[in-house]
């Protein structure tokens, strides 16, 4: 049973706080919901092509103006044509999280969203343009924003036309998480990704078509609540599906154009491979001043080495070698709190020195704290400023 807390807006669910709701994800348009524009498989975009060209073209003016530096990298290519690509990463950032898969994946993409993200006045105007899906959450079915009949229908519907476009070889974006957070390591992951992926594996097998593959994403964010941060967005190696997991009776299912649900244990098992690939792609801390603490470290040890980090993606690799030989770590999941002397003191100085507005790139050649301004940098940021204002 849901106990709900009306007082703090708050909601426990199999005792998992669900999270808190905006006031327009509590208003729900079943109506307008149902008849959301689905989106078209046999164009080179789900949506209208002018709109989505425009809308991208504005996302890509918006993020190179709110991010110092952005920097994609890849363990495996990146293809426009052939399978569907199923990306999931962990989602701490609201729509930066999607949007940094969306401009670095070379494929155009199906787009599942939340619910209120298609009602929305104007943001849902270029939404509906193209062609998002409107998904229900727990959240909004607990607390009785629809039926659950209706929630079962509407999410039956989105889940089958991302599915099809996936096995027509589009991208799309799910977080197994559910949800944004402000944690420093993952949520218990959700089933949703699998079984979408797996339903479009079934649709591609039935017509012939490439099997889709899932791509874990590392979005790493220096600082996620300031304006000109640093983005490094990480693609990983794929999951890859075979025939043999996707039963006969899917294929035959979809097919005949109705559905039925894959098996438990293979969700169960790719969801398990997920969960052991994507959390190393995070800060995977128990705090986030656990997390700061392990970049300081990595500056020191660059230092003492006579180097410096370049650059985010450099310093995001570092601090994730130093914490994964952390001597007595477990790697298991969630993370357990990192000990030893060494790491208290690495946690109060990175402390001192983020109450300072200071971070690892201030530590001078002999450990002291130590920057010069990079009045080099000033041109361009006023021209991308510029650039955007146009």
């Amino acid at each position: 049973m849901a106990k709900i807390i009306t007082e703090q807006e708050e909601m426990d669910h199999n005792g998992e706080a669900l999270p808190i709701l905006s006031a327009s994800a509590k208003r729900m348009k079943i109506d307008k919901l149902l008849n959301a524009p689905l989106p078209t498989y046999d164009s080179s975009v789900p949506g209208s092509f002018l709109w989505t060209k425009i809308a991208f073209w504005m996302c890509r003016r918006v993020s190179s103006v709110q991010f110092r530096t952005s920097i994609t990298s890849t363990l495996s290519p990146l293809e426009v044509g052939g399978a569907g690509a199923m990306c999931c990463g962990w989602h701490t950032n609201g729509l930066m999280d999607p949007l940094g898969i969306f401009l670095n994946h070379p494929k155009e993409f199906v787009v599942g969203a939340r619910h209120d993200l298609v009602t929305r006045p104007l943001l849902g105007w270029w939404t509906r343009r193209l062609a998002v899906q409107p998904v229900v959450r727990k959240a909004e079915l607990l607390r009785g924003g629809c039926t659950e009949e209706e929630a079962m229908h509407l999410n039956g519907r989105s889940l089958l036309a991302l599915s099809s476009g996936i096995a027509h070889g589009f991208g799309c974006v799910l977080f197994p998480e559910g949800t944004s957070h402000s944690q420093s390591s993952m949520l218990r992951f959700k089933t949703g990704p699998i079984r979408t992926v797996l339903a479009a594996a079934a649709l591609a097998k039935a017509k012939g078509l490439p099997l889709p593959h899932l791509v874990p994403v590392g979005l790493h964010f220096r600082k996620r609540e300031l304006f000109r941060t640093d983005k490094y967005v990480e693609f990983g190696t794929p999951i890859t599906l075979d025939d043999e997991t996707i039963p006969d009776e899917m294929v035959n299912a979809v097919r005949d154009g109705g559905w039925v649900e894959p098996p438990v244990e293979t969700v169960h098992q790719i969801r398990d491979e997920l969960q052991a690939r994507l959390p190393s792609m995070t800060p995977n801390t128990s705090t986030w001043e656990e997390h700061r603490a392990l970049h300081l470290l990595a500056h020191v040890k660059s230092r003492a080495e006579g180097e410096r980090l370049p650059d985010w993606p450099a310093e995001v690799h570092a601090a994730r070698s130093v914490r994964d030989e952390w001597p007595g770590r477990d790697p298991i999941f969630p993370p357990q709190p990192l000990t030893g002397e060494r790491f208290e003191q690495a946690t109060e100085a990175a402390e001192l020195l983020e109450a300072r507005g200071l971070d690892g790139r201030d530590l001078g050649p002999k450990g002291r704290v130590f920057r010069r301004a990079k009045f080099n940098r000033l041109p361009s940021a006023v021209l991308s400023l510029v650039f955007f204002l146009l």
